[in-house]
């Protein structure tokens, strides 16, 4: 192979003669091969003395002094693999714990070296390297390694499918969903891909989950492609995540998992055309009995934009506050429902009578910052700017402390008045 310098002058205009920069140049080039070399020695000479004490017994102590060579120690552990995979003994002892050190010293190159040497390794250990390779890889060993979506071992076609789903090219991802055979792979793995697949930014908007998911009952797979519908929402999903965030009471399903389809529901739903989902969710707040699972529901319609959300979110509270006139927490409680809601005059009429009753009283010394915090949102909202200003004040929360709500719509009006300009950091 071409050394840098050498692949650079290949490259270079010979008409002029050589000037002072391309001269410091070529010396910086020369500089950073030798750094290579002395770097590639050291982890050579560190493998000699150190590897053996690895292979004898691995574990995190003896892995961690090869660690400081990495990348450069994975052509000697490299090496190591092909000459045993090559000799007679093949010891799938040594091949398992030097794959395991590759794991965590590879980079693009070392992957690029892997790869042919997977078929070679012992059955068990393949779909290991696969997904090393894959997952440490460059673009054409990622479109290399392809080929073993076909391989005759399904661990070894799960692991490439599942790598080349978090690692490929975003491009193929809908087309390697829309293959995949669900009934050949591990379902709770699977699941646990599709949860993570749906973090990644740059897929396609178009991508969907596999169709034979909506058909499935297990609950890994289920959350996983859930999960993922929450990132990238699916148009044909409506019924299916309406179902499965309104099913029984007595069916098991925890309410974390009816939260999660409800998230999906909502993340998708200016894609669904008939929005028979709402409807469902209405009629689930008046059949089912009060719970957390229908505040969920009740909740995702008031982020809809359903009024039967917001009726069902104050009904408690403004009841138990016609019940206790006279008890100024209850009081305080309406309040904030009412702010969380958005329904800030009528906020601010209910916080201002209560603090106004409990003035000069024992009450009032039990306030606390988060009592004062709503009553500065209640006011803002309702556009007393100055009321708002004393009891944000009031709160003796730092600007630090206020800064995950200076986005508040209710505060964007006076961000630039006293006292809010000082109380909310600038926006960076």
């Amino acid at each position: 192979m071409l050394s840098v310098s050498v692949f650079l002058l290949a490259f270079c205009p010979a008409a002029a003669p050589p000037q002072q920069p391309a001269g410091g140049f070529e010396r910086l080039v020369q500089t950073l091969e030798k750094q290579t070399l002395e770097r590639r020695t050291a982890a050579m000479g560190a493998w000699t003395s150190l590897g053996q004490a690895y292979l004898e017994q691995p574990s995190l102590g003896t892995m961690s002094p090869l660690l400081t060579y990495a990348p450069y120690i994975q052509e000697p552990v490299l090496d190591a693999l092909s000459a045993n995979l090559q000799s007679g003994a093949n010891d799938p002892v040594l091949s398992r714990n030097l794959l395991q050190l590759l794991g965590s010293v590879m980079n693009r190159g070392g992957a690029a070296r892997l790869l042919p040497l997977i078929p070679q390794l012992p059955a068990d250990q393949r779909a290991l390297a696969v997904r090393y390779s894959i997952e440490m890889g460059g673009r054409r060993t990622r479109h290399l390694a392809t080929r073993f979506l076909q391989a005759e071992s399904a661990d070894v076609r799960q692991s490439a499918l599942e790598s080349l789903l978090l690692h490929g090219d975003s491009k193929l991802v809908p087309a390697l969903l829309d293959g995949a055979d669900l009934t050949q792979l591990d379902l709770n793995s699977f699941g646990a891909v599709l949860e993570i697949l749906g973090s990644r930014p740059d897929l396609p908007a178009e991508v969907r989950v596999p169709a034979a998911v909506y058909q499935q009952t297990n609950s890994d797979l289920l959350n996983g492609a859930i999960a993922f519908m929450a990132q990238y929402p699916q148009p044909d999903a409506e019924d299916f995540l309406t179902e499965r965030a309104l099913l029984p009471r007595n069916s098991g399903l925890s309410i974390e998992a009816r939260k999660l389809a409800l998230s999906a529901y909502e993340s998708g739903s200016e894609a669904f055309r008939w929005r028979n989902g709402s409807r469902a969710m209405v009629r689930f707040l008046k059949d089912e009995q009060p719970g957390e699972a229908t505040y969920a529901v009740a909740w995702t319609l008031h982020r809809l934009g359903d009024k039967s959300g917001r009726k069902y979110l104050l009904a408690g509270p403004e009841e138990r506050a016609k019940q206790n006139p006279n008890d100024w927490r209850t009081q305080l409680a309406l309040g904030r429902m009412q702010v969380d809601v958005s329904e800030f005059n009528s906020a601010y009429r209910t916080i201002k009578e209560t603090f106004d009753a409990i003035e000069g009283t024992q009450a009032a010394s039990r306030l606390v910052a988060e009592d004062f915090f709503y009553a500065a949102r209640a006011a803002a909202g309702a556009r007393h700017s100055k009321e708002a200003g004393v009891w944000l004040t009031a709160t003796r929360y730092t600007p630090g402390e206020l800064a995950p709500y200076r986005n508040l719509p209710e505060f964007e009006p006076f961000l630039k008045k006293p006292p809010f300009n000082h109380l909310f950091p600038v926006a960076d």
